[in-house]
């Protein structure tokens, strides 16, 4: 057994002590990506962070700008200059923020009891080879640019390019689909955790979604409370820690990313 691809990436974690103004995540975010992992992201311009490209080119650039002192503004763009969304966060009067990064993936939000978000990477196309389609990045947010709450605000809920055009969608696949359901716990008690495949409408399709990938250092994982961490094997006597982000469960199921 050998480490599956989408959790052979870089990854790193951090929570913030309370903070009052946004201008705090970017110097976290910062810190995160250009001095805490191997390879490093690049600052081509102030608050624009360029992920290191993977073996095929790939890579997208984070552009993240100070609104207010509680909003926080995210633009994510793939290599092609194609933006897949910009939307907002906000924080409250103090918040706890946890940042997960990634050569790959990244995600932002706030600790509490409705959690906002930022986020956002690129996708494992194996087995297939990663340049095999062009509809590999995936951005979301918590809010639009007028600050509106996105109705859509599942863990299976992004954004990326569908038959040309970037789209937010309920992309994410999970475990069965049934509703009255403990999707992920078997019979006999035990929870499973599982690859988020995501997926988009290819050029010249604007009917059929299909298989895109996974989402690099995380998985699907059974309904708990945010915050929660599952230690998880990812290869004969190897384990990963996740940790369970904010964003809203569905079919029992919520999304964790990897921390250890």
């Amino acid at each position: 057994m050998t480490v599956p691809v989408y959790l052979n990436s870089s990854f790193s974690y951090v929570e913030t002590a309370p903070i009052t103004d946004v201008d705090d995540i970017i110097t976290a975010f910062r810190d995160e990506v250009l001095n805490g992992q191997t390879p490093a992201w690049t600052e081509p311009d102030t608050a624009l962070f360029k992920s290191p490209p993977d073996g095929s080119g790939r890579w997208i650039d984070v552009l993240l700008t100070r609104i207010a002192a509680n909003n926080l503004e995210c633009r994510v763009r793939d290599s092609s200059g194609t933006t897949i969304i910009t939307g907002r966060m906000q924080i409250g009067t103090v918040s706890i923020v946890r940042i997960f990064t990634g050569q790959f993936h990244f995600h932002i939000e706030t600790v509490g009891a409705s959690p906002e978000f930022v986020r956002g990477g690129i996708v494992d196309l194996t087995p297939e080879a990663q340049s095999a389609h062009s509809q590999w990045a995936y951005g979301y947010t918590r809010r639009d640019t007028s600050d509106a709450l996105r109705s859509y605000c599942y863990w299976r809920s992004s954004a990326m390019i569908d038959n040309g055009t970037p789209a937010i969608v309920e992309r994410g696949l999970g475990f069965c689909i049934a509703t009255a359901a403990k999707n992920l716990q078997s019979a006999s008690g035990a929870w499973i955790f599982g690859a988020c495949g995501v997926t988009v409408k290819p050029p010249g399709d604007a009917s059929n979604f299909r298989y895109a990938g996974r989402l690099y250092q995380q998985v699907v994982c059974p309904d708990d409370i945010p915050g929660s961490e599952f230690v998880v094997p990812i290869d004969t006597n190897s384990f990963g820690t996740f940790k369970i982000i904010g964003m809203p469960a569905v079919l029992s199921q919520r999304l964790a990313v990897r921390i250890a």
